[in-house]
């Protein structure tokens, strides 16, 4: 735990510094550009991010404060309310994906060994399909 808390604060610290964002914010980016169309239902954004719908809907409206997302409703329920990823969102997902990749490079590929961050993304896909999770690169 204590080598999660200690990346995940670089990351969120790089992510606010650098895109004015925090990394769960990021994650509803990368969640909506990788949905049909750039929209999700904010139900399966936080059934996707394993967090609260309360959670999703105050992530959603600093994001829409941003300009990076917007509110849509589909022609026939207006109940049901998606979160659709704006241009702005979309030119924003690249320079996260680089901050990602610099933070992993100082914490992980930049200390492991080849073999020891094989045995890490391994053990590390054992536990998230342990806890019904896909594996995200499969």
């Amino acid at each position: 735990m204590h080598a999660h808390q200690s990346v995940h604060a670089a990351l969120e610290t790089e992510m606010r510094e650098q895109l004015g964002i925090s990394a769960s914010h990021f994650d509803v980016l990368r969640a909506l550009l990788g949905a049909p169309g750039g929209q999700l239902r904010m139900v399966d954004i936080a059934d996707q991010m394993c967090i609260s719908r309360s959670g999703v809907t105050q992530s959603v409206d600093r994001l829409e404060n941003l300009g990076l997302v917007t509110r849509t409703t589909r022609r026939g329920d207006r109940r049901l309310v998606l979160a659709e990823i704006t241009a702005e969102g979309r030119a924003l997902v690249p320079a996260g994906h680089q901050i990602i990749e610099a933070v992993a490079a100082r914490f992980i590929t930049g200390t492991l060994t080849e073999q020891q961050a094989a045995a890490l993304a391994s053990s590390l896909a054992t536990v998230a399909a342990a806890a019904g999770q896909p594996d995200p690169v499969a």
